[in-house]
């Protein structure tokens, strides 16, 4: 039998569902656990060893970096005037990855 949980390797069939959600709620809570484990202890940390201008150049600008490149290059990526928006009904996942995939040219800087 497969097992249905890749956390505990549970296989009992009667159980599946409840196995799966108490696996997605035990990934949740580790989840949690882990970002709060970094904003009361890395965070500090940074702070007291680097002070306040240390937070801001080791993990705001950092953040705020990423997430500006991230969104920047997901705008240009979905926005291309040649993709073609289709009504629900008419949409077709195959197709729409094939012909909505775009490819940039970056500077090379």
């Amino acid at each position: 039998m497969i097992a249905c949980c890749y956390i505990c390797g549970c296989s009992r069939a009667v159980c599946v569902c409840f196995c799966v959600c108490v696996c997605v709620f035990a990934q949740v809570i580790i989840s949690w656990l882990a970002c709060a484990a970094f904003a009361f202890i890395a965070l500090p940390t940074l702070v007291h060893y680097t002070g306040w201008w240390g937070l801001v150049k080791y993990w705001l600008m950092p953040w705020l970096g990423y997430h500006f490149w991230m969104s920047t290059f997901t705008v240009i990526h979905h926005t291309a005037p040649h993709i073609p928006f289709k009504p629900a009904g008419e949409w077709n996942a195959a197709k729409a990855q094939l012909s909505g995939t775009v490819h940039c040219e970056f500077p090379g800087w």
